[in-house]
């Protein structure tokens, strides 16, 4: 677990500290960059990252295709912060799509179509490659990028290349598995096959970072914490957005904060949406969080430099 990501020495500070505000110059030819049909891309990512997914319409399989075709897909990031000092830990690459009239699609839908109809590996795989693809190109650019987080269904890991795919994309970019993050969407797996976790113990020995996504609703359970090479846990928004006037969420919330630091885990609390929640937080020794307090999703450039922007 890399010591960038965990806090663990007496805490000195009791604000989010402001972020840098000068805006990178980004080379834009230091790589081919991919083609548009390859750059068109949607991940599995949780609906409480647009808050508006649950107003919008529902979409078939022939809406998401017809995104990706026409590369309709817009490739935003969200930070993940140390509670206490603000400082930036990681940040989670999320995907935007968009219908022929320019409306956004409700990211939840389109994710359960692309699962059930088995196109769900294609379309991680792009948006993978266009997030680290951005990452590499700020690092040729001489600018400190922190772990990037990908969602990754359970689904993809099905396949059993899918460890020498990932590794050999790592290489060819010039980033390390230890910047790396991979974010495992437990609300579609109750139980892990062979390959799944062959996958998994190929990629955590290699160095990358495995956390279980949205602890606490789906499937979660305790055998996973058990079974799975993971380095973190994040809990889901549904246990902590009453949390600074409900008792029982507090003390949920503090018992798992407990159990993570016994068994060496990170804990990242999700949907952290304002000072009062980060007020609590704190008082329960969280160490990490997400949300819209620290800033909503933006273009990679603006979150790592101006954090007016996001």
């Amino acid at each position: 677990m890399s010591d960038t990501l965990l806090t663990l020495g007496e805490v000195t500070t009791d604000r989010v500290v402001d972020f840098p505000t000068q805006r990178p110059q980004v080379p834009t030819s230091a790589r081919e960059r991919p083609s548009e049909a390859d750059s068109a891309e949607i991940l599995n990512f949780p609906t409480h990252a647009n808050p508006s997914a649950r107003m919008l319409p529902r979409c078939d399989l022939e809406t998401v295709i017809a995104a990706i075709a026409e590369s309709r897909i817009e490739t935003l990031f969200q930070r993940q912060v140390d509670l206490r000092s603000g400082e930036v830990v990681a940040v989670e690459a999320l995907a935007r799509l968009r219908d022929a009239r320019g409306a956004l699609l409700d990211t939840a839908t389109a994710i359960e179509q692309a699962e059930i109809h088995d196109v769900i590996g294609v379309l991680g795989r792009r948006v993978a490659e266009r997030a680290l693809y951005e990452l590499a190109q700020h690092q040729l650019a001489g600018l400190r990028v922190p772990r990037i987080a990908l969602n990754v269904s359970p689904l993809e890991l099905c396949d059993p290349g899918y460890n020498v795919w990932l590794l050999s994309l790592l290489d060819d970019l010039k980033i390390t598995s230890e910047q790396v993050e991979l974010e495992l969407t437990e609300r579609t797996c109750r139980d892990w096959t062979t390959v799944q976790l062959q996958n998994l113990d190929v990629l955590a020995a290699q160095g990358v970072t495995l956390v279980l996504d949205d602890f606490g609703v789906g499937f979660s359970n305790w055998d996973q914490l058990k079974a799975l090479p993971i380095s973190g846990i994040k809990l889901d928004p549904s246990l902590t957005f009453d949390i600074e006037r409900c008792r029982t969420s507090a003390r949920i919330v503090a018992g798992l904060r407990q159990v993570a630091d016994d068994l060496d885990l990170r804990l990242v609390i999700e949907g952290v949406e304002s000072h009062t929640q980060l007020s609590v937080l704190r008082s329960l020794n969280c160490r990490q969080g997400q949300g819209f307090l620290f800033g909503r999703p933006a273009p990679l450039a603006l979150l790592l430099n101006d954090p007016s922007e996001a």
